[in-house]
């Protein structure tokens, strides 16, 4: 294994790194804890291990157990195979591709072709339900002239 910093043993067993120098000091082992660039023997790091975590071993090795049997429960599970396309289609319905909404027209060089869009219908206005606008209407012409005829009487002034 190789050396290990004290910050990443720190981390690794969610513990102060003072904590770690502390526990070195009492196995008679000297650090520099100021400095968290510190690297760790192979024995320091053992001796770590056991103190901060003396059930890792024992986890490891459970965990090997438990992967081994799920290796087996998944290599002896039979496969579930269909015999036949007749038996499937009872029991489930088969999953079919996209369903085809619409159709795209392209050109020679795989471009969509741009489609016209729909004349727009105008929309009338009823007269005689609406008499105010045909008065709001008239005025806004009547100012456009008022600001036009002013216009011109600056133009010649000019």
């Amino acid at each position: 294994m190789p050396r290990i910093k004290i910050s990443q043993a720190a981390k690794e067993f969610n513990v102060t790194i003072q904590s770690l120098a502390d526990q070195l000091n009492k196995k008679g082992i000297s650090i520099d804890a100021s400095n968290p660039n510190t690297r760790l023997d192979e024995s320091a790091y053992d001796i770590l291990v056991e103190a901060f975590q003396p059930d890792r071993k024992e986890r490891e090795r459970i965990d090997r157990i438990r992967q081994e049997k799920e290796k087996e429960k998944s290599a002896s599970a039979p496969v579930n195979t269909p015999a036949s396309p007749a038996s499937s289609a009872k029991g489930q319905s088969e999953i079919q591709g996209p369903k085809v909404v619409g159709k795209i027209s392209l050109d020679k060089h795989n471009n969509p072709i741009p489609t016209p869009p729909a004349p727009a219908r105008p929309q009338k206005l009823r007269q005689n339900r609406l008499p105010h606008l045909r008065r709001l209407k008239h005025l806004s012409r009547k100012n456009q002239n008022q600001r036009c005829q002013s216009r011109k009487l600056k133009l010649k002034h000019l």
